[in-house]
């Protein structure tokens, strides 16, 4: 690995930039980042329509005016949209790992690349299922049984709130998955050579929490819009082949998912670069990595 030879420049970037430079991660690994993406993503697709089959199969839809049809598709989306929500970080378990060798190894063989990603995966799996699982699993079993309305359940009502503690805790702390994926820390206890993973997110978000928050408020809005441009897209493209000139709920019903999905793919990207951004502004590493290729020179010429 040569450290000053990166496929990105590791140096200090605005919000907006790292914005733009994501485009461009996109365009120039497309292939390996989807396969990684969608490899990790599907078995959560496929979850989440076997879960949110009961919004449909609950209603004959054949009987049902357009409003009512409205209105089922909207309890669909918001439930379909707070799991995914949920989920999120779950889908960059093989992303993470490959965009940072893609990056710090650019000449790597893809095939060498794109294997043995799943190295870290349990241990991101065990962090976000025990105790944040478990934890979220409580409060949404908590609210469970709530009598919320004849129309929304409290398992719906539970579900909206364990999203909304969960963005929360997210936002303060955006980079646990780059941290365990990338810098490969766990729980164990730390020494004066080695930091754990509890002492590491300490003193990566310690300094940095106003700025965190502002980029996840900045990438949230950008979310939203992009699954609406994506899902109008999609209504698009169904009115212009069926001339319908309604929502049709198949079209709700496998566009929606594809949008936050598709979402999901770009601000995983986002958030990867963020968090070079924030080890640059916070640590000096781009200066750290000029001095350990410097080092590696020396040492290759000694021997």
């Amino acid at each position: 690995m040569q450290f000053d030879r990166t496929a990105i420049r590791i140096r200090e970037r605005g919000a907006h930039e790292t914005l733009d430079l994501a485009l461009h991660v996109m365009a120039r690994w497309w292939w390996p980042l989807w396969w990684s993406f969608f490899k990790a993503a599907l078995p959560l697709m496929v979850i989440n329509a076997v879960v949110m089959e009961w919004v449909f199969a609950r209603v004959d839809m054949d009987t049902l005016s357009s409003l009512e049809i409205l209105g089922v598709c909207y309890r669909y989306g918001m439930n379909m949209g707070l799991l995914v929500l949920l989920e999120a970080p779950l889908a960059s378990l093989f992303m993470v790992p490959l965009l940072g060798k893609l990056v710090f190894e650019p000449d790597a063989d893809r095939r060498t690349v794109m294997r043995g990603l799943g190295a870290p995966v349990g241990r991101l799996i065990g962090i976000y299922l025990i105790p944040r699982g478990v934890a979220l699993g409580i409060l949404w079993m908590g609210l469970a049984w709530l009598p919320i309305s004849d129309y929304y359940s409290g398992r719906e009502f539970g579900l909206l709130v364990t999203a909304g503690v969960a963005w929360l805790v997210r936002l303060g702390r955006p980079y646990v998955p780059e941290v365990v994926l990338l810098e490969r820390l766990g729980w164990q206890r730390g020494s004066r050579d080695r930091t754990n993973l509890r002492q590491r997110l300490k003193s990566l978000h310690r300094w940095s929490t106003g700025e965190n928050i502002a980029r996840g408020l900045l990438l949230g809005v950008i979310s939203v819009g992009l699954v609406i441009a994506f899902m109008g897209l999609t209504l698009w493209v169904s009115d212009l082949l069926f001339l319908s000139g309604v929502v049709d709920p198949a079209v709700v019903r496998w566009g929606w998912p594809l949008a936050l999905w598709l979402t999901v793919f770009f601000t995983t990207i986002v958030r990867f670069l963020n968090y070079l951004d924030l080890r640059v502004r916070s640590e000096g590493w781009e200066i750290e990595l000029e001095l350990r290729a410097e080092a590696a020179r020396l040492q290759q010429e000694v021997l």
